[in-house]
């Protein structure tokens, strides 16, 4: 019996001081995927800060948007929340804006735990082909450095 592969990705991220003291964890940012041998995989970026007083007619109630490229900065496709009452989701969609897979989050997404988890559903919502642990590290009562989050995403070996 084969051990599963296991790929190890290292993220260097990219934004500016003011947007990080202004819109905080909703600033732009731009976050590069290496690998160990230091070769660009792919992107993910965000281009706009989402403001309370902006009028965005691309999205509802200013929802995030996240396109990742690949290493020649082309789109593959784009992570985009969805209005909820109650949890997180968003959908995973191919550069042709075709749903690819979903991602539902518990139903309190504050940091009131020290970690959450995600699960990567199918398109049909019927499969669950993966998870993602949202952990925060670092003592909660001092306030400093509570926007530094560590994902684990752990997905099936087949593709979608």
């Amino acid at each position: 019996m084969s051990s599963p592969l296991t790929l190890s990705l290292f993220a260097s991220t990219a934004s500016s001081c003011c947007c990080r003291w202004c819109c905080g964890p909703q600033r732009q940012f731009k976050l590069d995927f290496y690998t160990p041998s230091d070769d660009l995989v792919f992107t993910l970026h965000r281009k706009s800060c989402r403001c309370d007083c902006c009028c965005c007619l691309d999205c509802m109630f200013c929802n995030n948007k996240v396109y990742v490229v690949d290493c020649l900065n082309r789109t593959l496709g784009s992570i985009k929340q969805q209005y909820s009452l109650c949890g997180s989701r968003f959908d995973i969609v191919d550069s042709e804006g075709a749903m690819v897979a979903k991602i539902v989050g518990p139903a309190c997404s504050c940091r009131c735990a020290a970690e959450s988890t995600l699960e990567i559903i199918d398109k049909t919502g019927e499969e669950i082909i993966g998870h993602i642990n949202k952990k925060w590290e670092g003592n909660r009562d001092d306030g400093i450095n509570m926007d530094h989050e560590y994902f684990d995403i752990h997905c099936r070996s087949r593709p979608l």
